[in-house]
């Protein structure tokens, strides 16, 4: 095996254990009926994920404005398009997994996780919940990266390509706090109260 593939291993597992490792360590806090599911491990997974793929395309279209040669551009544009295509499904995802989450929850046998639904979906966190992390951290960022890879390569639509990865890009990274704080929020509340 070349260095580099290792390497590339190597952080592929410690990226994989950092994106997970927060749903982990929620999934197995048996004291709160709200986090008791694998389906926490695989929306923080998915979140962690989709944020990493964002950050660094968040970096990429900040170089590519700067790029001055058209080779350049063209190299950026590519590596912008397959960080899009690859969000895109991880988006996908995160929003199948927080429904489905959502779901579970409000017909959870447990009083506490149903609480803990209900303040995510329609109390004091719903705001956040919906506007927040849904609206502005899925539902926009899925719309702008189905657009990008629709038509962001066409000769038309290549000078906004950096300019809408960047908007998409902190769209996610600001969804992904959203999510942690109102997930985390959420199952303390009812037994806090």
């Amino acid at each position: 095996m070349k260095p580099r593939k290792f390497f590339e291993l190597i952080l592929f597992i410690l990226g994989s254990g950092l994106a997970g490792y927060t749903g982990f360590v929620l999934g197995i806090a048996w004291a709160q009926p709200f986090w008791e599911t694998p389906l926490i491990t695989v929306l923080f997974y998915a979140s962690g994920v989709s944020t990493a793929l964002m950050a660094i395309g968040l970096c990429i279209a900040i170089l590519r404005l700067v790029q001055v040669t058209e080779e350049s551009k063209k190299l950026f544009v590519e590596m912008m398009h397959r960080l899009d295509v690859a969000d895109g499904y991880m988006l996908a995802i995160e929003f199948g997994t927080a429904m489905l989450y959502l779901y579970i929850m409000l017909n959870s046998p447990s009083e506490v996780a149903r609480a803990s639904a209900q303040i995510l979906a329609f109390g004091e966190l719903a705001p956040l919940f919906w506007g927040g992390f849904v609206f502005l951290g899925l539902i926009v960022p899925m719309a702008l990266v189905a657009l990008l890879a629709w038509k962001g390569r066409t000769a038309a639509f290549i000078r906004l390509y950096a300019p809408l990865m960047i908007v998409a890009s902190l769209c996610v990274l600001i969804g992904g706090a959203f999510m942690r704080y109102c997930f985390l929020l959420a199952g303390q509340l009812p037994v806090i109260r």
